[in-house]
């Protein structure tokens, strides 16, 4: 049965008007979902240091503080963008560019909206980096993970394309349904966006569908993805943590005593 709703692309674009408040309340309920998560393995004794299930929390939870603080700092120094002689003083190479511009109140405005922007699409992608490290570490500690591609019944080592390392774990090993990890596809075709400055441009030249809460999204090539509010962004880091929080939660992974992460044997000095 096909949705009845669908979204599809265009080349019009509506700015959207979010502040600095907006974003930093929308990573603290990212991180009140860390939180959850911690608490639902609380009776875990998993290395905190080592285990790739404990570090990717840890990670994302550090991400959204240094997220919030450099948003902070970009509110405090807001004011700072409409004093001409206090950027050139520490963008002394853009000065007759400074004092080419026109309404300095203007440009203030763009650039911390962009700024702000930057930050907040930043941490998508590493949302989406840690989480493929960790699901990549969980499958080459198993080395039980059908390769879904091969039918000769070999296993993942971790290394392969991660279609099929999420397929191959989600999908078979842990028989997941689609739904409930669908939320990588999206993703996948908006971190490809995020790469290419809001511009959807497939590997094959084509568009993409994906469905998505009941949503159908096509994603035209070469076309902007006008749909990526800020809200919508959240919504999805949310969802891709709650796929890592079943994953870690499910009986053949949360009784797994140790799972290597690639970082356990680094020393840093």
């Amino acid at each position: 049965m096909t949705n009845e709703k669908k979204v599809k692309t265009s080349n019009s674009m509506k700015k959207e008007v979010y502040t600095i408040q907006n974003r930093i309340d929308l990573i603290i309920e990212l991180d009140n979902k860390i939180l959850s998560i911690l608490k639902s393995i609380k009776d875990k004794k998993w290395d905190s240091i080592k285990d790739s299930r404990m570090l990717f929390i840890r990670y994302i939870s550090e991400m959204n503080s240094n997220t919030i603080f450099q948003l902070s700092f970009q509110a405090e120094s807001h004011s700072k963008l409409t004093d001409k002689d206090w950027i050139k003083s520490r963008l002394p190479h853009l000065t007759k560019q400074i004092d080419g511009l026109g309404d300095i109140n203007t440009y203030s405005e763009n650039r911390h909206n962009n700024i702000s922007s930057h930050l907040f699409d930043n941490l998508i992608i590493n949302y989406f980096s840690e989480f493929e490290t960790r699901i990549r570490s969980i499958v080459r500690n198993l080395q039980d993970v059908k390769h879904l591609q091969k039918k000769d019944g070999s296993f993942l080592i971790g290394n392969e394309p991660f279609t099929w390392i999420y397929r191959g774990l989600l999908e078979s090993y842990l028989e997941f349904e689609e739904k409930d990890y669908e939320v990588i596809k999206m993703f996948s075709a908006i971190r490809n966006t995020i790469h290419n400055s809001g511009i959807f441009f497939s590997p094959d030249n084509k568009n993409k569908v994906i469905e998505y809460k009941g949503v159908t999204y096509e994603f035209e090539y070469g076309k902007p993805v006008n749909f990526l509010t800020a809200e919508f962004k959240k919504d999805i880091l949310i969802d891709l943590l709650e796929v890592f929080s079943k994953v870690i939660s499910h009986e053949k992974i949360i009784n797994v005593e140790y799972i290597k992460d690639p970082l356990a044997d680094v020393t840093f000095e």
